[in-house]
């Protein structure tokens, strides 16, 4: 069922391509957000949060190119996902510093990234993002589908016309491809 903030566009090109990414994504960003939070709640609420705001921001979202989509979303729902951490530690830390001064300052932490890490992290997203482009339309799809949508071998095998027993051999091949081209930069 769609949630009623997509629905609601008045837009039908909006509307009809939220709907297609809700329909499309929703299960593997929740996947992503439950791998990070391990609570199935707070993760709906966290992927419910990510497609709110995506809503808000339709226009940029529908101007991404396709092949970019997926991380786009992924990397959306994983920010989202840090963010509610953060804001739940905080309401924590709240709650405990009424209680307990000295246990409050002990859990209370600066868990941003620093700068030379933002920088270095950045690189190398920047460089796997080009090493990516640089890869067949097959493996692309291929890895994105198993990685990145985690999709299972008969969801594969459906979709790219393979048997499912071969599945693991051509992802196993699409990878080696990907490594060798990281590995020349």
């Amino acid at each position: 069922m769609l949630p009623v903030f997509i629905v609601s566009i008045d837009d039908n090109d909006k509307r009809e391509f939220m709907t297609r990414l809700y329909l499309r994504f929703h299960k593997p960003m929740l996947s992503r957000a439950q791998a990070m939070v391990n609570d199935e709640g707070l993760a709906e609420e966290i992927v419910q949060d990510t497609f709110l705001n995506l809503v808000k921001n339709a226009e940029y979202v529908m101007n991404i190119d396709r092949p970019k989509i997926p991380y786009y979303l992924m990397a959306a729902v994983r920010n989202t996902a840090v963010s509610s951490c953060r804001k739940l530690k905080r309401s924590d830390a709240h709650i405990s510093f009424s209680l307990d001064d000295e246990a409050a300052a002990e859990t209370v932490a600066d868990i941003s990234p620093q700068p030379d890490e933002i920088y270095i992290h950045a690189e190398l997203c920047s460089e796997a993002a080009e090493s990516i482009a640089m890869l067949s339309d097959r493996d692309r799809l291929l890895l994105e589908a198993k990685y990145l949508l985690e999709e299972s071998d008969e969801e594969i095998a459906a979709e790219f016309g393979i048997s499912v027993n071969s599945v693991r051999s051509v992802l196993c091949r699409a990878r080696k491809r990907a490594y060798k081209l990281l590995q020349k930069e």
